[in-house]
């Protein structure tokens, strides 16, 4: 009796040690839970000031680069309104450049019309010339031919003033070779000399056929010395026996645009030996 009243007060003794160590195990668990709760609200909290600080200094961050933005965004609007104006004001210039230069171009290309009307183109306030007095007038030009055209058409006004100047322009030509017995200049002087009289004499077989009165500057007013109606005169009474009309005058003056070309008035004189002879002034 009394060994199971003893087993009985061990059996309870067990339960009671085996509860309190149940009792402490529990408490140790929850212990461990609670500072494991705490640790994870700690964590958490460092976690979220941690995004709060992100989120700020991304805020900043963002506000600065929109600083930032809308600033280069006002310096590209300055920058595409100077460039703007800019623009206009080159292209103002290149519009007074382009006015300038089509005023320019204009008025050079009046004066080469004009430079081409007076040189190039048969002048308006000047007899009409028949086409084949222009063509011996021409010819004339042609070393030694002024000499056969002037005795053909020696009666036209025409054919004498450019039968002169190509007679005198022949002459300075024979002339030009002396200038080669020069030393060191000489041949120079030659080939300059020549090339001047070379392109005024194409200039005024050009103007004799298009019925220009051209009077060569100087060489003309000499060409009117040349004795050409005496020369005529006696080459024609050799070549024809016959005598030839003469005229002591010299001076060509080209005829009034009013009146007709043609024999003039005549006179009647009298050559010795060969009776009357007509006498036809030009």
């Amino acid at each position: 009796m009394a060994d199971s009243v003893i087993k009985d007060d061990n059996s309870q003794n067990n339960v009671a040690t085996q509860g309190a160590v149940s009792e402490n195990s529990a408490t140790k668990v929850v212990n461990v839970a609670e500072s494991q709760v705490l640790n994870a609200v700690n964590q958490v909290g460092q976690a979220g000031d941690q995004a709060l600080q992100v989120g700020t200094q991304t805020v900043q961050a963002v506000g600065q680069i929109g600083g930032q933005a809308f600033e280069a965004g006002a310096n590209t609007v300055q920058a595409v309104g100077q460039m703007g104006g800019q623009a206009v004001q080159a292209a103002g210039q290149v519009g007074q450049q382009a006015q300038y230069l089509v005023s320019q171009t204009q008025g050079t290309v009046d004066q080469s019309r004009q430079l081409v009307q007076d040189f190039l183109m048969p002048k308006d306030n000047q007899p009409k010339v028949a086409f084949d007095e222009k063509i011996f007038a021409m010819v004339s030009y042609i070393p030694l031919v002024a000499l056969i055209c002037l005795i053909i058409k020696s009666e036209s006004k025409y054919v004498l003033l450019h039968g002169r100047q190509g007679l005198i322009l022949t002459i300075l030509g024979f002339l030009n070779v002396l200038l080669v017995l020069f030393p060191y200049i000489g041949p120079m002087l030659f080939g300059l000399v020549g090339f001047i009289i070379f392109i005024v004499t194409v200039y005024s077989g050009y103007q004799a056929l298009i019925g220009n009165w051209w009077k060569i500057p100087v060489l003309g007013d000499l060409a009117e010395l040349i004795p050409v109606n005496m020369f005529a005169k006696v080459t024609r009474e050799v070549l024809t026996g016959q005598a030839m009309a003469s005229n002591d005058s010299t001076t060509i003056e080209m005829p009034s645009q009013a009146q007709p070309e043609g024999p003039v008035e005549q006179k009647q004189t009298t050559a010795p030996g060969d009776g009357v002879s007509p006498s036809t002034g030009v």
